[in-house]
């Protein structure tokens, strides 16, 4: 898989967390995450902004190696750090407040919002590690995220397209709590 060219091990839902995480210090909402060449194209609004479009953004292998490598040295710390992203050009130029109030960010998926996306995109990655998805397509809509994916030994065949919806969700995030540090990707055993 190219995402993960010449990194020692990875999942994704290591990478997912990673980005989320990125997500989360940007102040990013309404992601769009598109698997590409051994590259996720990330679009995203900022939160504080959201009039103002889809920001859109090229992380590299490198860069995703480099997301990795910094997650990994804060696991356990509870920090979210410095965002390594670098904006555009055009998102660094002072730019005039609008004369109204900006419109308020919608909200993580209500009920998601402690988790943030670094949470939500882990719990997300660690489904599409246990399914065997590849190649993958995440956009998050008001329903939920929208996920189209091919399976890892089917290149032919078309994406396969799954919404999960903030209930989902929850239940990916309650599974990840249970079983943190146990090292199982598939279901509890009883």
């Amino acid at each position: 898989m190219s995402l993960f060219a010449g990194m020692e091990r990875s999942e994704y839902q290591d990478v997912l967390r990673a980005v989320g995480r990125l997500l989360d210090i940007e102040g990013l909402r309404r992601c769009r995450l598109i698997e590409h060449k051994g590259s996720l194209i990330l679009q995203a609004r900022l939160a504080s902004r959201p009039q103002r479009g889809f920001e859109t953004y090229l992380l590299t292998d490198e860069d995703i190696q480099a997301l990795l490598r910094d997650a990994y040295r804060r696991r356990g710390t509870g920090q979210l750090g410095e965002s390594p992203l670098v904006r555009p050009a055009e998102a660094v130029a002072a730019r005039p407040e609008p004369m109204r109030a900006p419109k308020q960010s919608a909200p993580l998926f209500g009920s998601l919002e402690d988790a943030g996306y670094q949470g939500v995109l882990r719990a997300t990655g660690r489904l599409m590690d246990r399914e065997g998805f590849h190649q993958f397509r995440l956009i998050e809509q008001d329903a939920g995220i929208v996920l189209q994916v091919r399976r890892r030994h089917n290149w032919l065949r078309a994406f396969e397209t799954y919404l999960l919806p903030e209930e989902d969700l929850l239940a990916l995030l309650r599974d990840g709590l249970a079983r943190r540090g146990t090292g199982v990707l598939g279901p509890i055993p009883a």
